[in-house]
Order: C-alpha cells, then sequence, then structure tokens
C-alpha cells in the first residue's frame, strides 16, 4: 500500500463514525481535524523547529569565528562540531549551513598546520554542497560555494607538498568561479593567481605564466574600466561604486611578481623585465609611498637586467634600491632588501671590473645575512654562499672567504639551524674554500660533516660528491 492511499484511508477513518455506539459529534463541540490537516500542522511544527535549529545552529558558527579571531583556534572547533550536532538535530534540512560548518573546520585546520584533516573537512563539506543542489540560500553570502572549497583543498594539497593534486584542484576552482562570476572580476583575478602559483610549484612554468598573465590581464582591464580609485592600499579605500570591483595592490604586485619569476625561470628575461616595469609604473600611479615596495622592485629590476648583461643599469638599479633604506631603521624587511642591494651593487661593479665597490659593499651586505640567519630563515645561507664565492673567485681573496664560511656555520649553529641540506651546503664549500687555501685538516673535517649532513638529508648523490673529496686527503696530509 502507498503513503498516500495509507493517508487517504486514515483520513476516511477520522472523518467516518464507526459502529452503531460510536459517539454522535455535538454541534458546539470543535471539529476533529483530519489527517491532512494534521499531516499539514505537523510539516509547519518540524519546518519551525529545523529553522530554529539551523538559525541556532549558524549563531555558534558565526560565535566560532569570533574565537577563531581571539586565536581561540580548539575551542573555535568545538563550537563548530556543536553546530554541526544543531543542524543535524534539526533534520539536517539546511545542507548549505552543514557545507558551511565543514568548510570553517577545514578552514581552521589549514591554519593550524592540520592538512590532513583539513581535507577530511572539505571533502564532507563538497558533500553537503553537492547535497543541496540548486537551493536558494546557495546564493547568500554566508553560505560556501564550490570553487571556495576547491581553492581551499589545492591550498591543502600545496601546503602537503602535493602539487599535482593543488593544481587539478586549483583549475577545477577557476572552471567554477568563471562560470560563476564571469571573467572581469577580481575574485577571478585571484583565482588565476592562485592557480598559477601552484603551477610554479609544479616546475610547469609555461602553464604559470599563462595563468598569471590572464590574472594581469584582469587587474589591468578593472584598472583601465574604473581607474586607479579601485585598486585598495593604506591610503585609498575605494567607495562605491569601486567596492565591488576593488582589489588590493598585493594582491596586483604578487600576480606580477609571480610572472616576472615564471618568465625568469623561462629565461624570457625581455619579457620579465617588462613586467617589472608595468608594476613600477602601477606602483606610482596608485600613490603608494612605501620605500621597501619601491625598494623591492629596484632589486627586481636590478637582477634581471643582471641577466641580459646591462650591468651599469642593474648597478643603477640596486644603488637606487639601497638609496631608499640606507636611512630606514634596521627591521627583517628592510635588513634583507638591503642586503640584497648591496650584494647586486657588488655584482654588478664585479662585472664591470669595479672591484673598489665590490670590496665595500659585499661585507655590508655579509653582516646584514649573517643578522638575518635562523632556523625560520635558511634564505640568507644562499647570499653568503654567493658573496663567499664573489670573494674567492672574483676577488681572489681566500682568507676572507674562510673567515665568512666560518661565521656563516658558527651563526647558524648558535641559531639552530637544522636545515640539513644548506648546512651540507656550507660544509661542503668551506672545504673545497680549505682545500684550495692548503688548508687540509681543515678541508677534511668539513667533508666529513657535509657527507653527515647530506645523508640525513636524503641526499645520496651530494654525499658521495664529498665523500668523494673526502677520501682524495689522505690522514697524514690532514695533520
Amino acid at each position: 500500500m502507498g503513503d498516500s492511499e495509507f493517508l487517504d484511508r486514515l483520513d476516511e477513518y477520522f472523518q467516518t463514525p464507526h459502529g452503531e455506539g460510536a459517539a454522535q459529534n455535538d454541534p458546539a463541540d470543535e471539529p476533529v481535524p483530519s489527517i491532512s490537516e494534521l499531516s499539514a500542522l505537523a510539516a509547519s511544527r518540524i519546518d519551525e523547529f529545523a529553522g530554529s535549529s539551523a538559525d541556532r545552529a549558524r549563531a555558534l558558527l558565526e560565535e566560532a569565528w569570533r574565537e577563531y579571531d581571539a586565536g581561540r583556534f580548539e575551542q573555535a572547533l568545538k563550537l563548530i562540531e556543536s553546530a554541526l550536532i544543531t543542524f543535524v538535530r534539526g533534520g539536517a534540512v539546511d545542507k548549505a549551513g552543514i557545507a558551511t560548518a565543514f568548510y570553517s573546520a577545514a578552514y581552521i585546520h589549514i591554519e593550524n598546520g592540520s592538512f590532513e584533516e583539513a581535507l577530511k573537512a572539505l571533502d564532507d563539506s563538497e558533500m553537503w554542497r553537492d547535497a543541496a543542489g540548486a537551493a536558494s540560500d546557495l546564493d547568500s553570502s554566508e553560505s560556501v560555494q564550490k570553487y571556495m572549497i576547491l581553492k581551499k583543498r589545492a591550498a591543502a594539497h600545496c601546503a602537503l607538498k602535493e602539487y599535482a593534486g593543488a593544481c587539478e584542484d586549483m583549475r577545477l576552482a577557476l572552471i567554477e568561479i568563471l562560470k560563476a562570476r564571469g571573467l572581469n572580476d577580481p575574485a577571478v583575478a585571484d583565482y588565476y593567481c592562485c592557480y598559477g602559483r601552484y603551477l610554479l610549484e609544479a616546475d610547469r612554468y609555461e602553464e604559470a605564466f599563462r595563468q598569471l598573465n590572464s590574472a594581469i590581464s584582469v587587474y589591468e582591464g578593472l584598472i583601465e574600466k574604473h581607474g586607479y580609485a579601485a585598486v585598495e592600499h593604506s591610503g585609498n579605500i575605494p567607495p562605491k561604486p569601486f567596492s565591488a570591483v576593488s582589489f588590493p595592490y598585493a594582491d596586483l604586485r604578487e600576480a606580477y611578481e609571480l610572472a616576472f619569476l615564471a618568465c625568469a625561470e623561462l629565461g624570457w628575461y625581455g619579457m620579465a623585465i617588462s613586467y617589472n616595469a608595468d608594476l613600477k609604473r602601477h606602483t606610482i600611479e596608485c600613490g603608494i609611498n612605501d620605500p621597501e615596495v619601491f625598494a623591492s622592485i629596484e632589486n627586481t629590476g636590478g637582477s634581471s637586467l643582471m641577466c641580459v648583461t646591462d650591468y651599469r643599469g642593474a648597478l643603477e638599479a640596486f644603488s637606487a634600491a639601497s638609496g631608499l633604506l640606507a636611512d630606514m631603521p634596521s627591521s627583517p624587511g628592510r635588513d634583507i632588501l638591503l642586503a640584497d642591494a648591496y650584494k647586486g651593487i657588488a655584482e654588478a661593479a664585479i662585472a664591470i671590473s669595479e672591484t673598489g665597490a665590490a670590496e665595500t659593499y659585499l661585507p655590508l651586505a655579509a653582516e646584514l645575512y649573517l643578522g638575518l640567519i635562523s632556523d625560520d630563515n635558511v634564505r640568507p645561507l644562499r647570499d653568503l654562499l654567493s658573496i663567499c664565492d664573489a670573494y674567492s673567485n672574483a676577488l681572489d681573496d681566500h682568507e676572507t672567504t674562510l673567515k665568512l664560511y666560518c661565521r656563516a656555520i658558527a651563526t647558524a649553529g648558535e641559531r639552530g639551524v637544522t636545515n640539513a641540506l644548506y648546512m651540507g651546503r656550507l660544509h661542503y664549500s668551506a672545504g673545497l674554500e680549505f682545500a684550495a687555501y692548503g688548508a687540509m685538516r681543515g678541508a677534511r673535517e668539513h667533508f666529513r660533516l657535509s657527507i653527515e649532513y647530506y645523508e640525513k638529508c636524503g641526499r645520496a648523490d651530494l654525499a658521495e660528491r664529498s665523500r668523494n673529496e673526502y677520501v682524495q686527503i689522505p690522514d697524514d696530509e690532514a695533520i
């Protein structure tokens, strides 16, 4: 018997007296409601309960975000769990709300470094988002969209160094947001940029260039249509009507910088120089007055000019960067940019045989890099290796080179640097320099240490290279 037939039978039963002794309704009494009326009443009560449950659940989500903003991640996750329980107790009617709750949990997991947990939550979010279908509440700004889920999943994959998964999810996210919002939207430019970043991580440089160029095209189209009033920065908060199409200057800058990097990896240095010039022009037009921003642009321009052997142009760019920063108070951001500028000046000076300038600026750069070494920042070690190479090969100053290697190794040890690959490189390069200087005992010890570090980071090939150097120095020579 079908449900409709069963309900009809019940309806008939309640409307018809049964048996001879059945009591007759008093006209003054209230009529007995039919089953259809009772069903409608029950349905309305269920809807009311479900609605109130959904409201309570969404209120819990709002409270969870307040806890997150206050830095209380665990409490925020507990509130999200309570919200999910409330959604389910209300009959799981608000599927979009449930999808949003799982997405919120994933967001916090990513910020907390729990990337596997984030992926699980995002899978659940996508499932409930799909179950919600074309429900009207999916258009609400309070509900998560599919492209948001895919973008966040791509971020989790990238954090786990699963670049293929990151690229695929970001590709799908880009398709979804293009369908939802069209091409002329700053959020679409951001998605192009994210896709390009993950492609760079995957060493897919030409594909990355195409996506990043698309991001730049969207941003430039918005600027052409709305002017620089649509670009958000500390000196400009776009009023309406620009607010709907505005975007941060930082996003525009990131797109150009990543495009520059893609061009550099592809050897397209002319294109890289052009992108850097466009970024400088946009930065001036936006009214940005941050010396560090302009110094970064000048350093990037100097590096690209070095690649096309325009050494005097590079020297001019690096000098401009150092001039912007020299009188600023010390800070990690300023110091790394100034160190890069000093190193750039020295390298450009060496290229045009102005060794006096190189001898002036190399030690200035080295001191800044030494001050920046930490376990979280090993980039200065790479630059110190480059400076040591310049001292040894360009200036033929082996004594200074040896002292700088020893200072870099000692500083890294004092500051708890655990990056075995960079420590291995430092010791291997120091070993070569000690051997060239005739200090065989020091050379042998550095080669030994480089073997240990390379083995620790799983680089058997580099460990074997160090071992080959090590065995060429007999024990009696190392005394």
